[in-house]
């Protein structure tokens, strides 16, 4: 079909152009499980049925993300939201724009008229040539606004409990945390150097939701086998006890349980503000700000469920630190996912090649929301996230999640045992890296 009257495809210098649009990918259309529907629409299907009325991709070129480029820096679990994403594609757009307009403001207009009031594009920007947005992501930032009152009866004694809980997760240095995710998913995947750890390509991205982090594709499982009609399942008892039971394997993992390098992360900052409500009015919250190269999926939540357990008293903090050792292996509380968002992505340098080339004038040395975006950004943050995210501190959920944390209990001689075990290794960790660095410089001097 004819392309609109003055706009053209965006020039080739180094590569394809491709121009990030950081949308919100709210969920604040999420229902609970027994309301919601089979198989609710993803965000990003939304915003390309604006770029398609909006011009920006032609007719037959939607739903085929490789004809345009389209690539994310994120991607989020259902209940979880976003504010800043970022989406990379080929647009069909006038490029001069853009020398008067750098954040896009115009092009982001055009596409807002045609999205629903949760899902917004704060600007749209040039990039370098064969610009990726996941590859090219450094950094991801989240918050979790936890009601105040899930940390206990005595709110202030939970809070200290639940900072120093918090405080393990960034020592300042890369940690296994298999423990807080579904381990299957990143096994033989990655390898990590200095701390950072690559996915492999073709390997889902999928932040925490998130499902929080890069998760490697899921391998589809066979359905359960039917209960005998004889012998119906019996329900559940709402009220019993959900033991928790801690695992050391100091001799090596069983077959298909070990950990691998995509399990390690670094968490770069975690910690909690004061309680405050989100809104004026509204219920009290306790923001946590979690920054990260990455994290895996559900990884956030774990973290987030095993401290309000610690600030609850229903676990020690010795069973958190040991659960980030390696040979650890243990259950920890899912916290719901409801109050999560992406509010930030760092993003590296262009190419070298690329900073002196015909869109140097208008990006900068990198991607970054600048001072128009951020604007809009933090005023849909304000006006239209916060109130809905306030809403959900009164979820019912959250009264399911805390009966289930009243019900964990454990044997507190294997948690003693637990705990010890991940003491002991904690304490042998200069030792280990000391031997690593011996095998290395031997390696180095039988190549020689």
């Amino acid at each position: 079909m004819g392309r609109r009257e003055g706009w053209r495809r965006l020039p080739r210098v180094s590569g394809p152009r491709r121009r990030p649009h950081p949308p919100p990918l709210s969920g604040l259309q999420w229902q609970p499980p027994a309301q919601a529907p089979a198989a609710a629409e993803p965000v990003e299907n939304v915003l390309e049925r604006a770029l398609v009325a909006a011009g920006a991709i032609i007719p037959s070129n939607a739903g085929r993300p490789a004809k345009v480029g389209w690539t994310r820096s994120s991607r989020t679990d259902r209940g979880v939201h976003a504010a800043p994403a970022v989406i990379a594609l080929r647009a069909e757009c006038d490029p001069a724009s853009f020398a008067g307009d750098p954040e896009g403001a115009a092009f982001a207009a055009a596409v807002n008229a045609r999205l629903p009031p949760a899902v917004r594009v704060f600007a749209a920007q040039r990039v370098s040539g064969g610009w990726c947005a996941r590859s090219m992501c450094e950094g991801r930032a989240y918050e979790y606004a936890l009601p105040a009152a899930a940390l206990g009866a005595d709110t202030g004694a939970g809070l200290e409990r639940f900072r120093a809980a918090l405080s393990l997760y960034s020592p300042g240095a890369a940690l296994p945390f298999h423990c807080f995710t579904k381990r299957a998913e990143y096994r033989g995947a990655g390898r990590r150097a200095g701390g950072r750890v690559r996915i492999p390509r073709g390997a889902g991205a999928r932040d925490e939701g998130g499902g929080e982090g890069e998760a490697a594709a899921p391998t589809p499982s066979p359905p359960p086998p039917l209960p005998a009609p004889d012998r119906p399942p019996r329900p559940r008892d709402p009220d019993a006890p959900l033991p928790v039971r801690p695992h050391w394997h100091g001799d090596g993992a069983p077959d298909g349980d070990g950990v691998g390098p995509a399990h390690w992360r670094t968490v770069a900052r975690a910690c909690a503000a004061d309680p405050a409500p989100l809104t004026p009015g509204g219920p009290d919250a306790v923001v946590i700000s979690l920054d990260g190269s990455s994290f895996m999926l559900h990884q956030i939540r774990h973290m987030v469920g095993a401290a309000v357990a610690v600030a609850r008293g229903a676990l020690p903090l010795g069973a958190v630190a040991a659960a980030l050792c390696a040979p650890a292996r243990v259950a920890l509380p899912l916290a719901p996912p409801h109050t999560l968002t992406l509010v930030g992505a760092r993003f590296g340098r262009y190419p070298a090649e690329a900073l002196g080339g015909e869109a140097a004038p208008w990006v900068g040395d990198r991607l970054e929301l600048r001072e128009s975006g951020a604007a809009a950004a933090s005023a849909w943050r304000a006006s239209t996230l916060a109130p809905a995210l306030s809403a959900l501190l009164t979820h019912a959920d959250w009264a399911e999640w805390d009966r289930v944390l009243d019900r964990l209990t454990y044997d507190g001689g294997d948690m003693r045992a637990f705990v010890a075990a991940g003491e002991a290794w904690a304490a042998a960790a200069p030792a280990r890296a000391a031997a690593r660095a011996e095998r290395a410089a031997a390696a180095v001097a039988a190549g020689e």
